[in-house]
């Protein structure tokens, strides 16, 4: 009776040990076709594979590295395709129907396919990009600031949790990147007008503009300055502030409207009339719900926007 019980034991425990082993890595893609050197890292085992052969199987999680002479081209199910250049490293995250390309070094091109239900994300040291349906080019320039550029179609980049966007369409391109210790972002349109919004700010860049944005999470302030160029920022009310280089403006906003205060520099103010008003360092200028106005100063109280203008 107790060898009986004991093999009885040995079989349960061997049933469990097989109800709760880990599921074998799923197949995501394949490495359909590459030139010179190219390793896959197996996320299962931590190995590293060279690949000798086209359509190598790639599973969830594995990295893929290409070397200095080497590029690769991947292929998914649905058809879509991505393009590895030399000195690239990339790994593929599925979570249901999202798909995650996370690129840690190097540059790529991409031809994701829209099809319903169906979302790619690409992960990069500067953000987020959300890709519905577009041919992408990507380069991840350093430790914190990447290319990005849609050949076709839309995607949208997001900045870590810093409520900052950007709709990149067809043949735009933007240069972002993101200080997590700072929580800055520096962004250029590098083709194309694109706008950058934070929070309930939308900023435009012309072609070779650039300002870097800081948000400060305690105080919902926004502060902006431009590094080149000049910049058109509107707020919700629709009120718009032109800042020129090296001007640095804090904004806060609250449910009555928003408060612009000039840290460098002079910026315009232009209300929905298109009347103008120039705000001096020091200055603030206050948005109220009909009116703009600046608080006392030694001059007396100046009414911006008179109500009902």
């Amino acid at each position: 009776m107790i060898r009986i019980y004991k093999l009885t034991t040995f079989i349960a425990a061997l049933s469990l040990s097989l109800v709760f082993a880990e599921e074998p890595a799923r197949r995501v893609a394949s490495i359909a076709t590459f030139e010179g050197g190219v390793a896959v890292k197996r996320a299962v085992s931590g190995e590293v594979e060279l690949i000798t052969r086209k359509r190598t199987p790639l599973f969830e999680n594995d990295k893929i590295k290409t070397a200095k002479d080497g590029s690769a081209t991947i292929l998914f199910a649905d058809g879509s395709r991505v393009d590895m250049a030399s000195e690239t490293g990339l790994a593929i995250v599925f979570n249901g129907r999202q798909r995650e390309i996370a690129v840690s070094q190097g540059s790529l091109k991409s031809d994701i396919k829209k099809l319903p239900g169906q979302r790619t994300m690409f992960r990069t040291p500067a953000g987020v990009a959300a890709v519905k349906g577009t041919l992408v080019d990507l380069e991840v320039k350093s430790d914190s600031k990447i290319e990005i550029s849609a050949d076709l179609g839309l995607l949208t980049h997001q900045v870590g949790e810093t409520e900052t966007s950007a709709d990149i369409e067809k043949g735009q391109k933007l240069s972002i990147g993101f200080e997590k210790a700072s929580n800055t972002i520096s962004a250029k349109s590098l083709v194309g007008m694109i706008d950058v919004k934070t929070k309930n700010l939308t900023t435009s860049l012309e072609q070779d503009v650039e300002v870097s944005s800081q948000v400060d999470k305690s105080s919902d302030k926004v502060t902006l300055e431009v590094q080149s160029g000049i910049a058109r920022t509107r707020t919700t009310r629709g009120t718009q502030v032109m800042m020129s280089q090296d001007d640095r403006v804090d904004f806060v906003q609250s449910a009555t409207g928003t408060t612009v205060t000039v840290v460098t520099g002079q910026i315009t103010v232009i209300d929905s009339n298109g009347v103008r008003t120039k705000i001096e360092a020091g200055e603030t200028a206050v948005e109220l719900p009909g009116l703009w106005q600046e608080p006392e100063t030694p001059e007396g109280f100046e009414v911006m926007i008179p109500p009902g203008a």
